[in-house]
């Protein structure tokens, strides 16, 4: 049986953490989707120190913020011991990729950024957005 056949089935009965207990996910630091996160948090921050004064930059310091949300909501949500109260942080952590993803997006228009890292931080978001996704759907 299929990790994803197994989740469904247990998800019934069991609470998040049981579940992922039972896959040998003890913390949110094992979550795939939260390590996939922090290094989007650190390849966020590496871009932005090419901004135009990178420490006082308006869009510099909102991109920052979005991205270290996104972890922290992931992480937040794990403790709670119902499924669709985690899920509800997982879909706040999308809201803040979206606004990670828009920003990026400002960021190029504003030549801050270069295409290339632009398409590098957008792939990093879409297969980000594609977990959480996919965990809020297991979890519902």
């Amino acid at each position: 049986m299929s990790m994803k056949t197994e989740i469904k089935r247990k998800k019934l009965n069991k609470s998040a953490i049981t579940i992922f207990s039972d896959f040998g996910i003890k913390t949110f630091r094992d979550l795939k989707v939260w390590q996939k996160a922090m290094t989007l948090v650190n390849k966020v921050h590496d871009a932005t120190n090419y901004f135009p004064d990178s420490d006082q930059n308006p869009l510099s310091n909102q991109l920052k913020a979005s991205c270290i949300a996104i972890p922290s909501l992931i992480a937040e949500g794990f403790r709670l011991k119902e499924n669709d109260e985690f899920a509800e942080f997982l879909n706040q952590a999308i809201g803040h990729l979206y606004a990670v993803q828009t920003q990026i997006e400002i960021a190029v228009n504003l030549e801050y950024m270069k295409r290339e890292w632009f398409n590098v931080l957008y792939e990093d978001c879409r297969e980000l957005e594609r977990l959480l996704s996919n965990m809020i759907f297991k979890l519902e």
